[in-house]
């Protein structure tokens, strides 16, 4: 009986199935490069590369925005729907080894968090290559946090590469004060209070009158309302003219002037009480006087991004199995291959002896020749048409199956290719 069979085309068939594998990056771990750009350095070259790549093409160029529309390498990728499009070179860089994005980075997988501010800013991506900040306090638009107005970045899912172009605040927390308008004096000038500007050697002193006067460069005058209330809205006003909006803000609650310091730079620049810097809040007469700005807490900003941080994704490989069903017949393979089965002829004085007749003899011994008897398969191999030597797969069974006589035994073979 032969052991050899061929298998039909029509038994074999081919799978695809896209997999998916959760990965957790640091800074420091293997496959992963953070790069920083700075315009104007030689690290600029990066941007310009990418730039090429992912966000131009043959539309026009508007300003610091490229409109997307053909021949480049994000948008081949069909899944990507990039909202918005920074012409920055001032970025931030992560690339992943393909060795572990695989194919692609899986959509809605991406999840960065930096670790050198105590909040662990964390940004994720839209699905649709874009990214976009998840517990910033800083926000471009009131709508949801994954809305087009507040994206960062963008994540190319092929490429294994995020760049985060925004570079305004992430987060920040403003120190603030306040002064309260009780019992103001009549005397001219008595009414007064005097603010830090940006520059902590600078002191500005603003004057409640009721009379026309011109402002000067550290000298500014509000006017009196009817009530301590009305007073506290004029002064707001001036502070808010005053500072333009940058970095003290002011606001009233009845009676009461709120300040807030709310510098995108906070660092070594909070008011503080001390003569070296000049009082933040001091006043008389009918202002009481403020204990300072008190609080806050530096910027967190997107360029600061990139240094220190875990990130996770999913990677996206396609696997394709191979299966191929083998069927045996009753009267098929009822011949076992194993050589301890075989049947020695003649006398043997060494073991050599007896083992080379075992292999040259092809019949079975007595015990395995009876029709109670029936072999065990344990392995299956396939072989080239034609070269039965070498198999080219072998399939090794769990357990051995008992080969039946009676009815039709089918084995189907997967390999993962």
């Amino acid at each position: 009986m032969s052991t050899f069979k061929n298998i039909n085309k029509s038994s074999t068939l081919i799978e695809k199935n896209v997999v998916s594998y959760k990965h957790t990056f640091t800074t420091a771990s293997v496959g992963i490069q953070s790069i920083k750009i700075v315009s104007g350095s030689i690290s600029q070259s990066y941007w310009d590369s990418l730039n090429v790549m992912f966000y131009t093409s043959g539309s026009s160029v508007y300003g610091n925005e490229t409109k997307l529309e053909f021949d480049n390498f994000a948008y081949k990728d069909r899944k990507q729907h990039l909202n918005k499009y920074h012409g920055y070179p001032s970025s931030s860089i992560i690339t992943i080894g393909q060795k572990f994005y695989g194919e692609r980075i899986k959509s809605g997988s991406f999840k960065y968090t930096d670790l050198n501010a105590s909040n662990s800013p964390i940004l994720k991506d839209d699905g649709f290559g874009n990214l976009f900040p998840v517990n910033n306090t800083v926000s471009h638009s009131t709508n949801s946090p994954s809305s087009s107005d507040n994206f960062v970045g963008n994540i190319f899912y092929e490429h294994g590469i995020a760049i985060i172009t925004e570079t305004s605040s992430y987060s920040h927390t403003p120190s603030t004060a306040t002064i309260t308008l009780v019992g103001m004096s009549t005397t001219a000038g008595i009414n007064h209070f005097f603010l830090t500007g940006s520059n902590l050697s600078t002191s500005i002193k603003f004057i409640s009158t009721g009379s026309t006067e011109t402002d000067t460069s550290t000298i500014k005058f509000f006017g009196s309302g009817s009530s301590t209330a009305a007073t506290a809205i004029l002064a707001a006003n001036k502070v808010n003219s005053v500072f333009g909006g940058l970095h003290i803000t002011a606001s009233t609650s009845a009676s009461v002037l709120k300040l807030s310091n709310d510098a995108n730079s906070l660092t070594n620049r909070r008011p503080t009480t001390t003569l070296a810097n000049l009082p933040p809040i001091s006043g008389s007469g009918g202002f009481s006087t403020g204990s300072g700005f008190s609080g806050g807490a530096a910027a967190v900003n997107y360029s600061d991004f990139g240094t220190n941080f875990t990130l996770d994704i999913e990677s996206q490989d396609t696997k394709y199995t191979q299966e191929y069903e083998v069927t045996l017949k009753p009267n098929e393979f009822n011949h076992t291959m194993n050589y301890s089965a075989r049947m020695p002829i003649g006398t043997f004085e060494t073991l050599n002896d007896l083992t080379a007749s075992i292999l040259n003899n092809e019949y079975l011994a007595a015990e395995f020749t009876s029709s109670d008897w029936q072999p065990y398969i344990t392995r299956i191999h396939l072989y080239q048409d034609g070269d039965y030597d070498t198999p080219v797969i072998t399939a090794n069974l769990v357990k051995p199956i008992r080969k039946s006589d009676k009815i039709p035994l089918t084995f189907k073979i997967r390999l993962d290719i």
